[in-house]
């Protein structure tokens, strides 16, 4: 597929006022790319995926951040999918998705419990520290 397939003037317009020092571009427009889903099939088996726009004005060769495995997606039989998404670099500072599946598993903690605990109080935290409050989720247990 041709790059000029993706091209969109509303896109191109908010990368211009990015790339004119804009910081609020992204936000100013309403429109965020990152998708997510989870999943269960007839035999039990879960499933979680995460796939991102990416920011705009990004620094070239950066990936996606909240897709990383443990940051904003993962899967487990024995307890949860999830599929986070929000400020990617704080999911990944973070392990979102994987200590929700984590507190389940060793604490034995309930979906609703384990996502409180780490996106209310563990996320949160991280992104009261620069002084950021975008977060939102999604999850499915067993």
């Amino acid at each position: 597929m041709p790059n000029s397939y993706f091209y969109t003037e509303r896109r191109r317009q908010q990368l211009d006022r990015a790339l004119k020092g804009d910081k609020m571009a992204a936000i100013k427009l309403n429109y965020f790319g990152t998708v997510g889903a989870v999943a269960r099939d007839r035999k039990g088996n879960l499933f979680a995926a995460t796939s991102t726009g990416g920011v705009t004005a990004k620094i070239p060769g950066r990936v996606g951040d909240s897709p990383h495995i443990g940051a904003g997606t993962y899967a487990n039989n024995r307890t949860c999918a999830v599929s986070a998404t929000g400020q990617g670099e704080f999911f990944i500072r973070s392990v979102v998705a994987y200590d929700i599946h984590a507190l389940m598993d060793y604490k034995g903690m309930t979906l609703r419990k384990a996502v409180d605990e780490v996106v209310q109080h563990k996320l949160r935290a991280c992104l009261r520290k620069v002084g950021s409050s975008r977060s939102t989720r999604r999850a499915t247990s067993r």
